[in-house]
């Protein structure tokens, strides 16, 4: 008993459906922010900080994919702090399509 045989153009077809039709999708971009939310992106120098926005804790910024935090357009106020380390503060004005904040923290302690 022979299998039956799908032609090769039949089976790239169903190949490229089931792949998204032939949409092009990077997996390393991050991805956008919720709506209504731009993103701020922190680089700090060291990586390890606990960020502090608006008064509320949001985490240590390690734990966010290259540093970006979704955040609503506007001004905010931003701690940057680590034991062993001078914090850092900031006023930021994030617009809707994003902003960035680079510091360097004052260590002095390697802890």
């Amino acid at each position: 008993m022979t299998s039956p045989r799908i032609p090769l153009r039949g089976l790239l077809a169903l190949l490229l459906t089931a792949c998204g039709g032939g949409v092009v999708q990077s997996v390393d971009a991050p991805p956008p922010p919720p709506p209504g939310l731009a993103t701020l992106q922190i680089i700090a120098e060291p990586a390890d900080v606990e960020v502090t926005i608006d008064d509320a804790f949001a985490g240590v910024l390690t734990g966010y994919r290259e540093g970006l935090i979704a955040v609503r357009p506007g001004p905010h106020r931003v701690r940057l702090g680590r034991a062993g380390c001078l914090s850092g503060y900031f006023e930021v004005d994030v617009p809707p399509t994003g902003g960035r904040l680079r510091t360097h923290l004052v260590c002095t302690s390697t802890n």
